[in-house]
């Protein structure tokens, strides 16, 4: 079995050479994988003494002051890689940054009364094809496939085939939306997926923008009414909108406001617009570019800039997340940024609040998972690519029950039916190169 990392190194650094200028080499590096951040990542120099550890969003920085060097990646879950960054590929720079991609290699380990491959976890899916994605809805599974070829599929439980089309290749993912509709997503359209007269249909295209703007509001569809998520001042205000079905009166059922946030939020927006004003206004001065004054200038207030708007993109703006959920005959609000359980009526009357605190726990992950059956809710944790689901009492707001999915490092997509836990993962050996493949674990 083998897993890869991803790490991406953003190096800034200066087009001309560092003898001209005398600056240093700044070195800023995203580790990730299957677009998670890896946190507590080792990204050392070699023969040097310098040392970055990534943080909680997989971030480090370093600085250089010469070239050639070799960095050494390392993490807890994989085996060392080292990485040689020469002249060359400063001399291949595009806009001063060199881009590096790393893949590292899970280390496996064997520990003493756990068995990492126990028969609890196999294949929820045995077709030979790389799976794409997935979604589950009632008691078919569906699938986007690939061999060569793009196909959707649509399967019973126990993976027997029903229907296939052919689709394009720019079909990306899968999305079943809060009336258990499925959408066929790809760059640009949606298509509503159908089944009738026993064939797979793709009807109703919309383009993705509309789709974003009328489907993903939606959080919760009751008998009554529906629930509508709304987003504002730089996604930290959030909203939640009531709408009756009958009268389409709509009413706010309660907001969540992080207001110290959200002025630091508009005070980076606005630096970065005049900074990307100054910079675009010193691009369009006619000066000489010869001069090394004029260019280290410009190389540095761009750096500024996309460094700017890099943090405000990737941590300032992070939308909060305290999301409403539908969960036995009651809606429940996870308001992690104040602390709070609350359980609402399914026509939206707040009927208990709980404290929680598994939100301030170190590896918690900002992600709820709710079973198909809309009996259970599991709070995600992941250290070191390992994840563990436990179940929130509802009644409480209290934690109980581990279940960690053990055989497999950083798992994407994971969903709960039946007391299984399913997920996609992507092996990498002699015999199943490349290919992602969906996984159960039964949770005990």
């Amino acid at each position: 079995m083998k897993k890869y990392f991803y790490v991406v190194l953003l190096l800034f650094v200066y087009q001309c050479n560092k003898d001209c200028f005398g600056q240093s080499i700044d070195i800023k590096g995203t580790v990730y994988s299957n677009n998670s951040p890896v946190e507590n990542a080792s990204v050392q120099i070699l023969k040097q003494k310098q040392l970055a550890i990534t943080n909680r969003d997989g971030v480090f920085y370093l600085k250089v002051e010469q070239l050639p060097i070799i960095l050494r990646i390392t993490h807890i879950s994989c085996e060392t890689l080292d990485i040689k960054v020469t002249e060359r590929d400063l001399k291949k720079a595009s806009d001063s940054i060199i881009f590096i991609k790393a893949e590292l290699e899970p280390r496996i380990q064997t520990l003493q009364g756990i068995s990492l491959l126990g028969a609890k976890v196999q294949k929820a899916y045995t077709k030979a094809a790389s799976i794409v994605d997935y979604e589950i809805v009632g008691d078919y599974m569906y699938f986007i496939l690939s061999d060569g070829k793009r196909y959707f599929r649509m399967t019973d439980l126990n993976s027997q085939t029903i229907d296939e089309i052919q689709i394009k290749s720019n079909v990306k993912e899968l999305y079943k939306d809060k009336l258990n509709n499925l959408y066929v997503l790809t760059q640009d359209s949606s298509y509503q997926v159908f089944y009738y007269n026993d064939s797979l249909l793709l009807a109703y295209p919309t383009d993705l923008v509309t789709f974003e703007q009328v489907i993903y509001p939606i959080v919760a569809n009751t008998e009554c009414c529906l629930y509508l998520q709304y987003f504002a001042l730089h996604n930290q205000y959030l909203s939640y909108i009531k709408v009756e079905k009958g009268t389409k009166k709509r009413t706010i059922l309660t907001t969540v406001f992080d207001k110290v946030k959200a002025q630091i939020n508009s005070h980076e927006y606005q630096k970065n617009q005049i900074q990307n004003a100054m910079v675009q206004a010193m691009k369009n001065t006619p000066f000489n570019y010869e001069y090394e004054e004029n260019l280290k200038i410009l190389i540095e207030e761009d750096n500024k800039l996309f460094n700017g708007v890099a943090y405000y993109t990737s941590v300032l703006s992070k939308p909060l997340y305290c999301p409403l959920i539908l969960v036995n005959n009651n809606l429940y609000l996870f308001n992690h940024f104040n602390g709070f359980l609350e359980q609402y009526t399914l026509n939206g009357k707040l009927q208990n609040r709980n404290s929680i605190n598994y939100q301030n726990e170190k590896n918690w992950a900002k992600e709820i998972i709710v079973n198909e059956e809309k009996t259970k809710c599991y709070a995600k944790f992941i250290q070191g690519g390992i994840v563990t689901l436990k179940e929130i009492d509802l009644e409480t707001g209290k934690t109980k029950g581990n279940y960690v999915l053990e055989q497999h490092a950083f798992p994407r997509k994971i969903k709960i039916k039946d007391g299984y836990a399913f997920y996609l993962y992507k092996n990498l050996n002699q015999d199943e190169v490349q290919n992602r493949y969906l996984w159960k674990q039964e949770l005990e």
